[in-house]
């Protein structure tokens, strides 16, 4: 997990460094696109014919969503400060929790309860509604937040199905297809440098997602959620040095309220299947 963590800060980073040098939809199309290099090796797992036309709808549906939130996320980080995506972003996990319960009849527990408390007040410290405004960033982050937690529970319901090479692949596959689209309406000839950050930002979300797949195989999910923390130490570093971003302590303070409750509903929802 400390490697995935370095991995997304990563990838945090260089979208960053990109900004508003093409748009948000092309950055994330360009993103797939050279991300396609790295699931070759996978291609012998895979085979389109297998799978039924519902679960191809599935796959479909959820490759639409992700695009969404990866266009969303991408824009964010054009308008806020790192540690404030990186932040937001922990409202992924509840969110997930909320709505499998919602639509997969999940049990709602007073352990799920407390951590959408804390996940609302750690979002409010950080928001400030009312103390400072609101930029189209936050909105779009909270987008974000929305469109990822979608595509997770669609995932959740194929992994029962399919393996994880099947999935990457379908969810690389979809996001190339429907991100094109709306890449062309906005498209700037990338420069090399661009094409530059953007192998790098594919290589290194395709790592993170391989390295955070390892650290659950080696270890409960109690032991790697805590490590989610590092995301935000190295996001308000890496803001502060490189973009001259200021330290906001509610920032701060409202991640770690985030991070410590996606970490004890994991621990308390471990010990409860023991």
């Amino acid at each position: 997990m400390v490697v995935c963590s370095f991995n997304l800060v990563a990838v945090a980073t260089i979208a960053k460094i990109i900004g508003n040098d093409i748009s948000a939809s092309q950055s994330g199309f360009l993103r797939y696109l050279i991300g396609l290099i790295f699931i070759i090796p996978l291609l012998r797992h895979f085979n389109l014919k297998t799978i039924p036309k519902n679960d191809l709808i599935i796959f479909s549906i959820r490759g639409f969503v992700h695009s969404i939130g990866v266009m969303l996320w991408f824009f964010s980080m054009t308008q806020i400060t790192i540690a404030e995506v990186i932040s937001m972003s922990y409202l992924t996990p509840i969110l997930l929790s909320i709505m499998a319960i919602i639509f997969l009849g999940e049990e709602l527990s007073w352990n799920r309860i407390i951590t959408l408390l804390c996940g609302i007040i750690g979002c409010l410290i950080i928001l400030r509604p009312g103390f400072r405004e609101l930029v189209i960033g936050h909105w779009s982050i909270l987008g974000t937040v929305c469109a990822f937690s979608v595509s997770y529970l669609l995932t959740k319901q194929l992994t029962n199905r399919y393996s994880a090479e099947v999935i990457i692949v379908m969810l690389s596959l979809t996001c190339t297809t429907f991100l094109f689209p709306t890449a062309l309406l906005a498209w700037k000839p990338p420069t090399l440098e661009n094409i530059f950050w953007l192998f790098l930002v594919a290589f290194f979300a395709t790592f993170a997602h391989y390295s955070m797949t390892r650290a659950f195989n080696a270890a409960p999910i109690t032991v790697t959620q805590p490590f989610n923390f590092l995301q935000l130490i190295g996001a308000v570093a890496i803001g502060a040095l490189f973009f001259s971003e200021p330290l906001d302590i509610w920032v701060f303070l409202g991640g770690s309220i985030i991070v410590c409750a996606i970490s004890l509903l994991a621990w308390r929802e471990f010990m409860s299947k023991k």
